[in-house]
């Protein structure tokens, strides 16, 4: 027996007004097809979200987030969440959209690609453990040190010529984000990146 979209939602924790694509398929033959498509292809989960006896219509809701599909039924609103673009897409539309998003499934939010994540990662990493382990336990540093630090942070996340380009700032700046401000050196290589 089929369940309720307001069950399953409540079971499976997706909120009730969560968006979905809206996929118009021209057959039921093809809205099988897809469906195969999507489960083999991306690893998406089909499941009954109407009470039987609805007419099935020539649609599916597809959300990308979730990896729910589910199809469309004649007559009977299913979902109460808006249809992502208030338009409904074609299979082959989905399938672009889909292929892009897969291209990035488990990367970082601005981060493009399975290297820059690494890059990413280990800069992170870095920038950690020299947060904690040098700084923030006993500021001992001279200004020189500082300035030396400072160009480290760079160089983690640019090449030498643009980090000179950066360092060739007045010694008063970085003096002070060195007194006045108390900056940590990777928060003022951030600072000098971004043009503060």
């Amino acid at each position: 027996m089929s369940d309720t979209w307001q069950n399953i939602s409540k079971k499976r924790g997706i909120p009730l007004n969560d968006q979905f694509f809206l996929v118009y398929c021209e057959t039921k033959e093809k809205m099988y097809e897809f469906e195969r498509t999507l489960k083999e292809r991306y690893g998406f989960e089909f499941i009954r979200a109407y009470s039987g006896g609805l007419l099935v219509g020539p649609w599916m809701y597809v959300n990308l987030n979730t990896g729910f599909m589910f199809y469309g039924n004649v007559g009977a609103d299913i979902i109460s969440g808006p249809v992502i673009g208030d338009h409904a897409l074609t299979m082959d539309e989905f399938i672009v959209i889909a292929d892009i998003y897969e291209k990035y499934r488990g990367l970082s939010l601005l981060v493009f690609g399975k290297e820059g994540q690494k890059r990413k990662e280990e800069s992170d990493r870095k920038a950690r453990e020299y947060k904690v382990l040098s700084y923030h336990t006993a500021r001992s540093e001279t200004i020189e040190e500082y300035r030396a630090n400072v160009r480290k942070c760079l160089l983690e996340r640019c090449n030498e010529a643009e980090t000179d380009d950066y360092l060739e700032l007045d010694d008063d700046y970085l003096e002070r984000f060195y007194n006045d401000y108390k900056w940590d050196p990777i928060t003022a290589a951030s600072a000098i990146m971004f043009g503060f």
